[in-house]
């Protein structure tokens, strides 16, 4: 009987640890909702029968606001994760993402659908740079490539939803409405899960805060009885270590805590210190640069200019293309930490830049069907390197004191980036050629790649 229970233990426990992680990644999926729908939006929003109906420009606002506005979110997340905790960031992440969903899906005006935009943004600022790292916080070293990996899974599981919404509420009249709303599914399971303790908070902050029985607690919870001392005194020696390289710098604790790491990352970086925040921001530009928002954004208008003129047919093939991404950064996770980062990260710009070269290739040709095939081989090497591989180098390679503040920094990095990139789709394809503004996207993934 006793050498039953335990054989059984350990599935048992790892099945614990990966419905908890997965309840905490139901934060991105917000995210991903938001970008799938989006995607329906740009069609829906500038129908004629809509109110209120928006332009070409006033959609390129619209949809370049979230990453821009999500800019606030990753300033004030360090601040709030290291005095409030990981779940309270989430709580406040979601919260966000009620009221300003809610505020669209009743606009009848321009500027609630745009003030709505910028609270979502905002949210999502907040909690995308935390996500990786609560994750990182609450999984064993060698299970975090797979488990980081859920946050980008839950990512395009949302944006799948979005496009799922977005076909079925097509035709719908106010469906842009009804399909906004559902986006507070995702936001109510993140509040109840935390008011309702759930999901617990991050072992590492706990141990930060002097809460060293809760720590241990909370890994047994985790990973199971009798692991909680000896993970809970590697914390503790992490938090040592990091406080050392920190070069006296103020404890998480310190009331001037993030104002003391500025100064350490911005003035007086060490040589290490340095290499790592460099990394960490480029890998994070490069995850937007390569042109991901550009592409799932504005999947209509890139099948329209394809020569697919029927809307059905477009709303069809964007939700399959949706599928796939989220097939495919499943299929990552579990090789990320069998055949490592960097070689992922290679494969993966190779696979997108032949992607973008078939699709520059289309839209020269307006052929629907190679149109279709590159954005298909974008999205697969996007989704098994560059799409997880931001946020798991990121949660991985700083130290644990200054890991939510760095965090928010390549998470500034990746929204500029982002902003960019949505906010000026169709203006330079207009002013360029869809097929010249593509073939650029392929130059700047050939350049990240080398």
């Amino acid at each position: 009987m006793t050498s039953s229970t335990s054989s059984n233990n350990p599935p048992n426990k790892h099945k614990t640890l990966t419905y908890v992680i997965i309840f905490a990644s139901i934060n991105s999926i917000n995210l991903g909702y938001d970008v799938g729908s989006s995607s329906g939006l740009q069609v829906m929003l500038q129908s004629p029968s809509t109110k209120p109906t928006l332009d070409q420009q006033q959609m390129e606002i619209y949809l370049g606001l979230l990453n821009f506005s999500s800019l606030i979110g990753c300033l004030i997340q360090p601040s709030l994760s290291v005095k409030y905790g990981r779940r309270k960031v989430f709580l406040l992440s979601s919260l966000l993402f009620l009221t300003g969903l809610t505020l669209q899906s009743i606009s009848q005006s321009l500027p609630p659908l745009i003030i709505g935009r910028t609270l979502v943004g905002i949210g999502v600022g907040v909690g995308l740079s935390i996500d990786p790292v609560y994750i990182a916080e609450c999984c064993p070293k060698g299970e975090r490539g797979e488990m980081v990996t859920w946050s980008e899974v839950s990512i395009n599981l949302g944006i799948t939803l979005g496009y799922l919404a977005s076909y079925l509420l097509r035709s719908t009249p106010s469906g842009w409405r009804y399909m906004l709303s559902l986006g507070c599914i995702g936001p109510l399971l993140i509040v109840f899960s935390v008011l309702t303790d759930v999901v617990p908070e991050s072992p590492r902050w706990l141990v930060s805060k002097g809460r060293v029985e809760d720590g241990i607690r909370v890994v047994e919870e985790l990973m199971g009885e009798g692991k909680g001392e000896e993970v809970v005194r590697g914390i503790m020696e992490d938090l040592e270590g990091a406080a050392c390289s920190s070069n006296g710098s103020p404890s998480s604790t310190s009331s001037n805590v993030n104002i003391g790491y500025f100064r350490l990352i911005f003035f007086n970086p060490s040589p290490v210190l340095r290499r790592m925040i460099f990394v960490g921001v480029m890998v994070s530009v490069i995850q937007q640069g390569t042109g991901i928002d550009g592409v799932q954004y504005y999947m209509h208008d890139i099948l329209e200019r394809a020569g697919m003129e029927r809307e059905e047919g477009r709303f069809r093939a964007v939700l399959l293309l949706g599928i796939l991404k989220t097939f495919s950064t499943y299929i990552a996770g579990l090789k990320l930490d069998k055949y490592g980062r960097r070689p992922m990260l290679l494969t993966s710009l190779t696979v997108m830049l032949i992607g973008l070269i078939i699709l520059t290739a289309s839209l020269t040709s307006t052929t629907t069907t190679m149109a279709i095939t590159g954005i298909a081989i974008y999205y697969v090497g996007f989704s098994v390197g560059v799409g997880p591989v931001c946020w798991l180098y990121a949660s991985e390679i700083y130290p644990t004191n200054i890991r939510p503040l760095l965090m928010s920094v390549c998470t500034v990095f990746n929204r500029l980036t982002g902003t960019l990139i949505a906010s000026t789709v169709t203006t330079a394809s207009d002013a360029t050629g869809a097929a010249r503004y593509y073939g650029g996207l392929a130059i700047i993934t050939a350049i990240s790649a080398v």
